[in-house]
């Protein structure tokens, strides 16, 4: 999903596209370095948000933002490497299925200039939880686990996670 924490990067990895060119601001042979700027802050943004998983009102006056970001970096790309694209970075391009960045697009507008909301907060709640389950939480064995998760309503996003649980 484009909106895990390394999603961005992963989406533009497809089509051959590997980890150091992504981060060192090189794209089949075409420096991006607005786009890395861009990707860099938009994880960041990204890390704020999941921050605010919890508090309802700090993760919607964030999620505008954030999904800009997202879809500013498929813009800047776009802008960045126009004129100068190689062959192997237009092929790329041209088979980027961009259809996620038009519905974050379209997300964004709805919660921010119509002040419309398109995500949820939800809970999952785990009983006899087993700590190996949990890696990133202390938990013992038998706990009873509850986390808080957002994803997206309505459109081609729905019920996708807006960040990873």
């Amino acid at each position: 999903m484009l909106t895990s924490k390394n999603g961005i990067s992963d989406r533009l990895r497809q089509g051959g596209a590997s980890q150091n060119q992504v981060c060192s601001g090189r794209l089949h042979e075409v420096e991006l370095t607005r786009t890395r700027t861009g990707l860099a802050r938009t994880q960041r943004m990204l890390q704020d948000l999941a921050r605010h998983g919890a508090d309802s009102v700090g993760f919607r006056d964030r999620i505008p933002y954030v999904l800009d970001l997202m879809a500013g970096v498929t813009r800047t790309i776009d802008a960045e490497s126009h004129g100068h694209r190689t062959a192997a970075f237009s092929a790329w391009w041209t088979n980027l299925d961009r259809a996620e960045q038009r519905a974050i697009t379209d997300i964004r507008n709805a919660e921010l200039k119509e002040l419309d909301t398109r995500t949820s907060m939800r809970q999952r709640t785990t009983t006899n939880a087993d700590p190996v389950d949990f890696s990133d939480l202390t938990v013992n064995p038998g706990d009873t686990v509850t986390r808080i998760f957002w994803t997206f309503d309505g459109g081609p996003l729905h019920d996708a996670p807006v960040l990873e649980a």
